[in-house]
């Protein structure tokens, strides 16, 4: 079960992100993690159905989370395969 101690309150203070990649929305990393953590347990499954930048997919790896993500963008895709690989040396075998 989700231990109560890793609840968040309702109001969050998430500073801006720089964006460095060729998304145009990055989702926040902390904003990311804190659900995660909150709402999943190491080991679990986290489903991101708009994978975006990968920002999901980057904090279930940081989290020791499994992750299933889908984007409908071929170009989003490279980047969170490149975000990945950055982060994790994942999808080091994919062209």
């Amino acid at each position: 079960t989700i231990a109560e101690t890793k609840m968040i309150g309702n109001v969050l203070e998430i500073a801006n992100v720089k964006n460095t990649s060729n998304h145009p929305a990055i989702f926040p990393e902390q904003l990311a993690n804190d659900h995660i953590i909150s709402w999943s347990n190491e080991n679990d499954i986290v489903y991101d159905c708009f994978a975006g930048s990968g920002t999901t997919a980057k904090m279930t790896i940081l989290n020791n989370r499994n992750w299933i993500a889908s984007e409908i963008s071929s170009e989003y895709c490279d980047i969170i395969k490149e975000r990945v690989k950055i982060d994790k040396g994942l999808f080091e075998n994919v062209s």
